[in-house]
């Protein structure tokens, strides 16, 4: 199931990783166990940024090596993302919006919130709240955890529209 999806992602343009996999009780695959603190949600690579890919092979044998392994997805390169972390984060993604009209995107449910992927022109930065409580962005050197990836918490990583964005 994840190398099918990271296959799909990578087929649509977008660079792919392998991360580690929470297991059950929120620890981490990793081998730090409950000392870690991103179970699920950091590289199984090292030097990602630049392993960060599209090619089918390269793939397959990560997923091969490690086939629960949950699907990143590397942004940058002409993707971002906006990552809206609970009430926090919608309030002020509809502050910072307004009635402007956001072009229809894909996005992804995820424990805490949703990500909303954009296709940009240009380079684009990862921060934490720059935009504002609850907003978080994913460009240059940052990644996402891609559905149907699970969460420490034990909810899945979902989909909410269908198709990317190039």
């Amino acid at each position: 199931m994840m190398l099918l999806e990271a296959l799909r992602i990578a087929a649509h343009g977008w660079r792919v990783i392998p991360l580690f996999e929470p297991q059950p009780g929120g620890r981490c695959s990793c081998g730090r166990g409950q000392t870690c603190d991103r179970p699920g949600k950091h590289p199984r690579i090292a030097a990602w940024q630049h392993a960060a890919t599209r090619d089918e092979a390269l793939i397959g044998t990560w997923w091969g090596r490690w086939p629960s392994a949950s699907v990143g997805i590397a942004t940058g390169r002409g993707l971002f993302v906006v990552d809206l972390d609970g009430p926090a984060g919608e309030a002020s993604w509809r502050s910072l919006v307004g009635r402007r009209e956001v072009p229809a995107t894909p996005e992804a449910s995820t424990a805490r919130g949703r990500h909303l992927f954009f296709s940009v022109e240009g380079p684009a930065r990862t921060s934490k709240g720059a935009l504002g409580n609850g907003i978080d962005t994913r460009g240059e050197g940052g990644f996402v955890v891609a559905a149907p990836s699970l969460h420490a918490s034990g909810v899945r990583v979902l989909v909410v529209r269908p198709g990317f964005v190039h």
